[in-house]
């Protein structure tokens, strides 16, 4: 989608694959309770967040997977990179 509008606009359109290590930070709660609001419980723990290369824009409209595909690898690369960073290699899939 943000490709077509990118392709459309008259200017310019940069991608950058970005990836985000938070998920100890601020975790969803163990059980969902009926009502408004839920409780969370925020830890004091390292986060990470990496902006990896512009992705190029590689292949027309019938060839779109190209551009994914090559922008979930960068970004899985970033994920990878931040896991090792921050010492945390057993969450690495």
């Amino acid at each position: 989608m943000f490709r077509l509008m990118g392709n459309k606009s008259k200017t310019p359109t940069h991608f950058y694959p970005m990836s985000m290590v938070s998920y100890d930070l601020c975790p969803p709660p163990d059980f969902v309770e009926a009502g408004v609001g839920e409780q969370r419980n925020v830890r004091y723990t390292p986060i990470g967040i990496c902006i990896g290369d512009e992705v190029p824009n590689v292949g027309g409209a019938e060839k779109r997977h190209l551009f994914t595909e090559k922008a979930e690898e960068e970004c899985m690369e970033g994920y990878t990179e931040l896991l090792k960073g921050l010492g945390m290699e057993s969450y690495i899939p």
